[in-house]
């Protein structure tokens, strides 16, 4: 069997490539660094085509280029930043416990526009608002104030503190996407803060093991 990566620690080094630095803002998350490493694990790409896909800056593709290699994620080579036998094991890692999808269409009462839908299936779903705010806390500390959270129980997607007349709408079109786990459900824009912030639940309070 070949050698793997503990999620945890797969979503810590994700995290930190993307800390802070005494310089203010670096105009990327771990949502980024995740999604650099999944254009780079396809092929070699230089710094304006990474830069064009990731939609970020060209100070912040450079200290994102600049962090991947010195973490070892990422490879310098003559084509560009390649992904390293590290950074493909970190993706190996995260793809069993994080995974996200689009929702196209406005979902009923809840936002008129496309949706993210984040499910990591071997955290525990919230059974309490207690539960429901300790997530929520990370995702607003990303920027991401709108969302529903939630989990299944019973084969049913369940959201605490969620009126019933806005999870029945919504349920089929999560049920379709995940089985299992915590599920966070927030407006497309959000995207980069929401992915985060599972990011940052992964690495600091670590739900899923090997």
């Amino acid at each position: 069997m070949g050698e793997r990566l503990d999620p945890c620690n797969a979503a810590r080094l994700i995290v930190s490539v993307a800390g802070p630095t005494r310089g203010g803002s670096l105009g990327f998350t771990p949502f980024h660094v995740v999604e650099a490493l999944k254009y780079i694990r396809l092929r070699p790409l230089g710094r304006p085509a990474l830069q064009r896909v990731l939609g970020i800056g060209e100070s912040s593709i450079k200290t994102l280029v600049s962090r991947l290699s010195s973490s070892g994620l990422a490879e310098r080579s003559s084509r560009g930043i390649a992904i390293s036998r590290l950074g493909a094991m970190v993706l190996e890692a995260l793809g069993g416990v994080l995974n996200y999808v689009v929702i196209k269409g406005d979902l009923p009462g809840l936002w008129d526009e496309d949706s993210i839908l984040i499910n990591i299936p071997c955290a525990p779903p919230p059974k309490s608002l207690t539960e429901v705010y300790r997530v929520r806390d990370y995702l607003v500390e990303e920027g991401c104030k709108m969302a529903v959270i939630g989990g299944f129980e019973g084969g049913s997607f369940k959201a605490p503190g969620t009126p019933d007349y806005l999870v029945e709408p919504i349920s089929p079109v999560v049920e379709d996407a995940a089985s299992q786990g915590l599920v966070i459900l927030a407006p497309l824009k959000c995207m980069p803060g929401a992915v985060s912030a599972a990011l940052k639940l992964l690495a600091e309070e670590c739900p899923c093991r090997l």
